[in-house]
């Protein structure tokens, strides 16, 4: 399911609980990026984070692998 996100850098945010993936769609360059055994924890920290950008720098990117989907 997508949720839109009030953020300056995030447009969207999607989750699988199944196949736990977290789809984020940037707003700045449109390109949405997949991250790969995200816990669903982890979802709910970003969606309740006060910055949905810092909390992806500092919580996401540094420990899910990922990758550009086209």
């Amino acid at each position: 399911m997508k949720v839109l996100v009030e953020s300056s850098a995030i447009s969207s945010i999607s989750y699988d609980p199944k196949s736990l993936t977290l789809d984020i769609e940037f707003k700045s360059s449109g390109e949405t990026y997949r991250y790969f055994d995200v816990p669903n924890d982890e979802y709910h920290g970003l969606l309740a984070a006060d910055s949905k950008g810092a909390y992806l720098n500092s919580e996401i990117k540094p420990k899910y692998r990922t990758q550009k989907l086209l």
